[in-house]
C-alpha cells in the first residue's frame, strides 16, 4: 500500500494542477475556486500520506511481533520436559515420557497420562523448573501478544514457591502423582499443594497443567491465524 500511494499521489496532484490551470485560463472569476481546489488537494495529499505512514508503522510492528511469536514456538518445540508418572497401586510403578508443551497439549483423551482421577498431585524438580521459567521469561517482551503472554505467566514458578519440601501423602498414604523431572535431579517440591499467591497457576494439579499447555498452544495458533498464517505445524 505504501508503494502504491507513492505512485498515486503524484498522479493525483498532476490531475488537479491541470484542472487548476484550465480554470485560470477559462475565467478570472475562477481564481478563488482554483485556490480552494489547491487547498483541497494539499489537504487530501497530506491525509493520504498520514494514512500510508500509519499503515507502514503497523506493518513493521506486526513483523516484529511475528518474529517474537516464531521465536517462542521454536523455544517451546525445542524444550523437552522429562516426566515421571508415579503410580501407587499394589506396588509402585513409574512410567517415564519426554515431551514438549505442544506434544503434551495433544495427548489423546484416552491416554493414561491424562487421567486426572489417577494423577492428582504434581511435583517438579529444580532442573525442570529452570526450563519452564526460561520459557516464561519470554512473556516479559513488550512486543509479545498479550493473549499469549497472559497464559505464559501461568507457568511461572518462583523460588519461594519451590522451596516447600518434598511430596508427602494424604493421611500417611502414598498418592499417585506426576513429577516433572527425573528422580535424582536434585530436590523436588510438591508445588500443587504449596504455591505463593497467584504463582504457578498452571501447576495447581496435573489436569490444570495439561489444560494450560492446551490453552497456550491454542492461543498461539489463533494469533497466527488472525494474522493470515493458517498452516502451522505445531
Amino acid at each position: 500500500m505504501f508503494n502504491s500511494l507513492n505512485t498515486f499521489l503524484p498522479k493525483l496532484s498532476s490531475i488537479f494542477n491541470s484542472l487548476n490551470k484550465f480554470l485560470q485560463d477559462f475565467s478570472p472569476l475562477t481564481g478563488f475556486l482554483s485556490s480552494v481546489i489547491g487547498l483541497i488537494v494539499s489537504g487530501l495529499t497530506l491525509w493520504l500520506a498520514w494514512v500510508a505512514y500509519k499503515k507502514f508503522i503497523k506493518n513493521k510492528l506486526l513483523e516484529k511481533q511475528l518474529d517474537v511469536v516464531i521465536h517462542l514456538i521454536e523455544v517451546l518445540r525445542d524444550t523437552n520436559l522429562q516426566l515421571d508418572f508415579v503410580l501407587f497401586d499394589d506396588k509402585m510403578t513409574v512410567l517415564m515420557i519426554e515431551k514438549n508443551i505442544f506434544e503434551l497439549a495433544d495427548l489423546p483423551n484416552h491416554s493414561l497420562f491424562k487421567k486426572e482421577s489417577v494423577f492428582v498431585d504434581i511435583s517438579i524438580t529444580e532442573i525442570e523448573k529452570e526450563k519452564i521459567n526460561n520459557i516464561v521469561k519470554l512473556a516479559s517482551n513488550p512486543i509479545m501478544p498479550k493473549s499469549i503472554a497472559i497464559i505464559l505467566k501461568r507457568f511461572k514458578i518462583s523460588d519461594e514457591t519451590f522451596d516447600v519440601g518434598l511430596l508427602d501423602g494424604y493421611n500417611n498414604k502414598p498418592v499417585s502423582f506426576v513429577r516433572i523431572g527425573r528422580d535424582g535431579q536434585n530436590k523436588f517440591s510438591n508445588i500443587s499443594r504449596h504455591r505463593a499467591n497467584e504463582d504457578g497457576l498452571a501447576l495447581t494439579s496435573w489436569g490444570e497443567f495439561i489444560r494450560s499447555c492446551q490453552s497456550l498452544s491454542k492461543s498461539i495458533k489463533k494469533w497466527m491465524k488472525n494474522h493470515g498464517i493458517e498452516e502451522i505445524n505445531l
